[in-house]
């Protein structure tokens, strides 16, 4: 599946320039987000991020999710959250994901 997202110029060249590689940070956010919710597994998050090994994975998904020892299913979030507490929530996953991904490739 490919996803094309349209942005107006100034937030694109706004968002290039906090995170670089737009593209690359919404497939993370999406793999993080996927995980979190159940969605994706552990093995599906390390094929479609491209990590060579499940402990880069797991590294990752610790510090991007770090209250989180099993990923809660959907079926059980749903009824807990509204949608701005989720869309919230999503945020911060994001920008978690981001900031863990970048120290990964710093170290």
């Amino acid at each position: 599946m490919e996803v094309i997202i349209s942005l107006p110029e100034d937030i694109s060249e706004s968002l290039q320039g906090c995170w670089g590689n737009v593209s690359r940070h919404a497939l993370e956010v999406i793999a993080v987000e996927g995980y979190r919710t159940g969605a994706l597994t552990k093995t599906q998050v390390q094929r479609l991020l491209g990590l060579e090994t499940r402990f880069e994975v797991h590294g990752m998904l610790k510090e991007c999710c770090p209250f989180t020892t099993r990923k809660p299913t959907r079926k059980k979030i749903s009824p807990l959250i509204g949608a701005s507490t989720s869309s919230l929530r999503a945020l911060r996953y994001f920008l978690a994901a981001r900031a863990a991904i970048s120290r990964a490739r710093s170290a």
